[in-house]
């Protein structure tokens, strides 16, 4: 045991990740936008989901300027392990080189991976609540509002793809 040389993790560090998710993905749609090999309207889809990546990092980023320095968003290292862990294997998953040569495409790996970040994000909430007290934290009310934002997010891809089928 190393004493006093243990790092306390907080939400701030989960939500760091989250923003990293999506940096790459708006990098992922960028360079998706400007290939000119790819139909314009492959490339404009893809110019929008880059913008909407950008507004969610810049919405993450506003959320943990937010968060009041006297309230306790510390995470305990086994729960911020778990957590870490998912978000690892879901970025592992990003990664993925896929090809989209249609806007359908686009739209429905968009929406597959949003419900997929969703499902993790879902997850890391239950990791965070080991009992009925824990609900209303700060850490439960602040994976809440990024967990709506994510929710909007995948209405918004539905409503796409039903318009573009």
């Amino acid at each position: 045991m190393f004493c006093g040389d243990e790092k306390m993790y907080t939400i701030i560090d989960l939500i760091d990740k989250l923003i990293t998710i999506e940096k790459n993905s708006e990098e992922g749609y960028t360079i998706i936008s400007e290939n000119k090999e790819l139909s314009e309207r492959v490339r404009i889809i893809a110019k929008v989901f880059a913008k909407e990546h950008r507004r969610h990092a810049d919405k993450y980023e506003n959320i943990k300027g937010k968060i009041d320095k006297n309230i306790n968003v510390e995470i305990d290292f086994f729960t911020y392990d778990k957590a870490a862990k998912l978000i690892y294997e879901f970025m592992k998953l990003k990664k993925t080189n896929v090809v989209c040569n249609k806007v359908k495409d686009v739209v429905d790996i968009a929406l597959r991976f949003q419900k997929e970040g969703l499902a993790v994000l879902l997850s890391i909430h239950g990791i965070l609540i080991k009992s009925h007290s824990d609900i209303g934290t700060e850490n439960y009310k602040i994976l809440s509002t990024i967990i709506d934002e994510e929710k909007k997010h995948i209405r918004d891809l539905e409503k796409l793809k039903n318009q573009s089928v």
